[in-house]
């Protein structure tokens, strides 16, 4: 980038209703599609992550997640750049490492898939380095569903709650969130509404039904 082009980025302010990034959604409904966010649906999507996981300027997360996905782009990144607090970021997911960065980072909290937790409870690092762990506030389970069984080993293991959470692409990820609390959690279910309204429909789209 030029110097001049430089200038011209820096003086340039964005309106909150701009378009600020395309982003496919996975495909788990069908073929994957375009997804514009603007400015302000992005700090939306932040916010709610702050808001549902209780984030202070204290905390410090590890994004190990791929950075063409909405999770890591808007529930890592915005999460944390909405209040403040910090980030780390490695190239990729290395399970080996993955207990020393969250030691040698002091990180607070992680957002991790079913798949990472897996690999996770399959290494011996883990059980080493779990005297070390007091920091860890949570760990945060998104894009697939996590098998309960899966969770309670989890956290019997390493003594670390893990909450889980359901986002979509088009609502720039946060959506559902089971709250901090874990007196609040349930075991297979993704949560409760956090900044969105949700309706709970039947296999014709039906949203009559007594919980709506």
């Amino acid at each position: 980038m030029t110097p001049f082009r430089l200038r011209k980025l820096l003086k340039y302010k964005p309106n909150q209703k701009e378009k600020a990034l395309l982003i496919y959604t996975s495909g788990t409904t069908g073929r994957p599609k375009g997804v514009i966010h603007t400015h302000e649906s992005l700090l939306y999507g932040g916010w709610n992550t702050e808001v549902a996981h209780e984030l202070t300027p204290d905390d410090n997360s590890l994004c190990v997640l791929p950075l063409c996905h909405i999770n890591a782009q808007v529930v890592s990144v915005m999460g944390t750049l909405v209040n403040g607090s910090g980030l780390v970021m490695p190239q990729r997911f290395q399970a080996s490492k993955f207990w020393f960065w969250m030691v040698d980072q002091k990180c607070t909290w992680f957002s991790a898939v079913p798949t990472i937790l897996s690999y996770l409870m399959n290494i011996e690092e883990g059980e080493k380095i779990k005297s070390k762990l007091g920091r860890v506030r949570f760990g945060r389970s998104a894009s697939a569903a996590l098998p309960p069984a899966l969770h309670k080993a989890f956290e019997e293991r390493f003594g670390i709650k893990i909450v889980e959470t359901m986002g979509i692409t088009e609502t720039a990820s946060p959506l559902l969130s089971n709250p901090i609390d874990t007196k609040l959690h349930k075991l297979g279910s993704p949560g409760i509404a956090y900044g969105n309204e949700v309706r709970i429909a039947d296999a014709k789209r039906d949203c009559s039904g007594f919980r709506n």
